[in-house]
């Protein structure tokens, strides 16, 4: 079983915090300028979101070179009366900025979301709202821009999205893994790192389900532990160890927090990663959380086996729910360039949404 590695030293988490600071800094620098220039007055306001606005951002050094591992996530706000940019234009940014950045020594992903104000007034509560509001951080324009997100509290947010992000990440592992051997020795940094965010979002997904959802890695992992300790929860659902499930995630997070380099935390995690007892247990809680909160969003006491258990859930999606789903695929691949796939959609458009 993993055990909790520490904190780093003094020293060294300092180096960790100017590192991330400055990388921070320097893409929301080249994200403002670039993006007031490229927009002018139809732009509102500029907000950084994810791991990075919630200092959780993963950093590799290598010499004077910095990487994020993942993306710095920012949403465009404008003004109603502007035009939103089209992908291309969006695209083109978000090239120029990576461009930008990587001058400076910094590889780094961008992602660039754009939308007028009246999202923020009429989003729903799910956890990319709840981590918006709290967690996002306002870099240009106008500074009470995410006051405009209702407030509501984690027990707003339904239990689906909990499940939806537990399937994405599920999703996420199996992308990278491709047709790649199971073999856990030559799992790539890639696959690994994804491994890493899946035992991280089982604990989000758990969380939310308990009741005891919170919007950061750090609280996140500590509340789970906080729970783990408590000897009335041992056996429950969703039926394996939570103290051994706690202190995998304890490691993760350690690991997602830290600034990897040749010597750093890569290798910590590598070498948890090639344990065949590290993918065993990530399958079986993964699947284990998969049926449990599925049980719960269709009502079920688990009778029935996990395709019909899932064609259940299916059926009980509200209609309006399943069109959403459809009219989200039809705007991703183009209206146009997906003709077709319309009659397959189309026979499946009233089974389910293509969302799960």
């Amino acid at each position: 079983m993993i055990q909790r590695t520490g904190t780093l030293p003094p020293s060294a988490q300092q180096h960790e915090l100017e590192g991330a600071c400055a990388l921070r800094a320097a893409a929301c620098e080249v994200i403002a300028g670039n993006s007031a220039r490229v927009f002018g007055e139809g732009l509102r306001s500029i907000v950084l979101t994810g791991s990075l606005a919630r200092d959780e951002a993963s950093l590799e050094r290598e010499g004077d070179q910095w990487t994020l591992l993942g993306d710095a996530e920012f949403l465009l706000i404008f003004h109603e009366a502007a035009p939103l940019p089209s992908p291309t234009s969006l695209n083109a940014l978000r090239k120029e900025v990576g461009r930008a950045l990587l001058e400076r020594g910094i590889v780094c992903l961008v992602s660039l979301s754009a939308s007028h104000s009246d999202y923020l007034l009429k989003i729903r509560p799910h956890i990319f709202a709840y981590e918006l509001r709290t967690c996002g951080q306002v870099i240009w324009g106008e500074r009470e821009i995410l006051s405009l997100i209702p407030a509501f509290s984690p027990s707003d947010i339904p239990l689906e999205d909990g499940w939806r992000t537990l399937v994405n990440r599920m999703v996420e592992l199996l992308e990278a893994m491709g047709e790649r051997t199971a073999n856990p020795e030559t799992a790539s940094p890639d696959v690994q790192y994804r491994a890493v965010k899946l035992y991280l979002d089982m604990a989000t997904s758990f969380l939310l389900f308990q009741g005891a959802y919170e919007p950061t890695y750090r609280r996140r992992e500590e509340r789970l532990r906080s729970l783990a300790a408590d000897p009335t929860r041992q056996g429950n659902p969703p039926f394996f160890p939570l103290r051994g499930f706690s202190q995998l995630v304890t490691a993760c997070t350690e690991y997602k927090l830290g600034v990897t380099g040749p010597a750093g935390r890569r290798a910590n995690i590598g070498s948890i990663c090639k344990s065949p007892a590290f993918w065993k247990e990530l399958v079986a809680h993964a699947q284990a959380l998969w049926r449990w909160e599925l049980e719960r969003l269709a009502d079920e006491q688990g009778q029935l086996p996990n395709r019909q258990l899932m064609r259940k859930w299916m059926r009980l999606q509200p209609a309006e729910k399943k069109l959403q789903g459809w009219a989200y695929v039809l705007r991703g691949c183009g209206w146009h360039r997906s003709w077709r796939e319309w009659p397959r959609w189309l026979r499946r458009g009233w089974q389910a949404s293509p969302r799960g």
